[in-house]
């Protein structure tokens, strides 16, 4: 199976329009999550297949998707999973080893908080998943992470594991040495890129999450910004 570069775009992208494109242009499979359709739609994006209960895309969309050959998995309403996890489980079976979340942290406060988790859950089914909400970027810390940012940039360490041992950062003015972070404390929030290239090592154990806010977007971003 041949190797697919994926974005999900779920349903709370606000003004992400120039982002949407940029991420659109370098993927392989598109997919919208229910009402990320609408997301993408703003964008100028089409997505290869839509998944949901669609209780959320707007009146007519889904028709107009139809009409262009978008593909169409309907779910019923009552499940026991997020129209976000199935899109990342579907990218998975069409070969996605690297995928992108995005519009997937506003709105809803339940949905957003399961968004943050499904980097633990893509880590399993053996995908590198990134979540990309407007400046900020969230992924697992699942081997050395060097970060593609800049001198100013803000870097968030969130362990998700009780305790997350040997985490050892570079780049960064506070540096962490073979640091014990615990989750529930906020020792990892808010340090800053003074060198590049930055980032950590491979944590000793435990998960880790990595939350990377850009000073601005990058030119491509805000080109088409609306």
């Amino acid at each position: 199976m041949s190797r697919v570069r994926a974005l999900i775009i779920a349903n709370a992208a606000g003004r992400a329009r120039g982002q949407l494109q940029r991420l659109a242009r370098s993927a392989q499979l598109i997919i919208a999550a229910d009402g990320g359709a609408d997301a993408a739609a703003r964008a100028g994006v089409r997505p290869h297949l839509l998944v949901g209960d669609m209780d959320s895309i707007g009146r007519g969309r889904r028709a107009r998707l139809t009409r262009a050959g978008v593909e169409m998995r309907t779910v019923p309403a009552a499940k026991d999973l997020t129209d976000t996890q199935l899109a990342l489980q579907i990218a998975r079976q069409r070969g996605a080893t690297d995928v992108t979340l995005a519009a997937a942290l506003g709105g809803r406060a339940d949905h957003a908080l399961a968004n943050l988790l499904l980097p633990l859950l893509a880590h399993r089914m053996g995908v590198r998943l990134t979540l990309v909400a407007g400046r900020t970027e969230v992924r697992l810390a699942d081997g050395r992470v060097e970060l593609d940012g800049a001198v100013g940039d803000l870097v968030s360490l969130i362990p998700l594991s009780v305790v997350v041992e040997g985490v050892t950062t570079f780049g960064l003015r506070y540096p962490l040495v073979a640091e014990r972070l615990v989750r529930g404390e906020t020792r990892g929030i808010s340090n800053v890129i003074t060198a590049v290239p930055a980032g950590l090592e491979r944590p000793g154990s435990g998960d880790l999450l990595v939350v990377h806010t850009r000073r601005r977007l990058s030119r491509a971003s805000r080109q088409t910004k609306a």
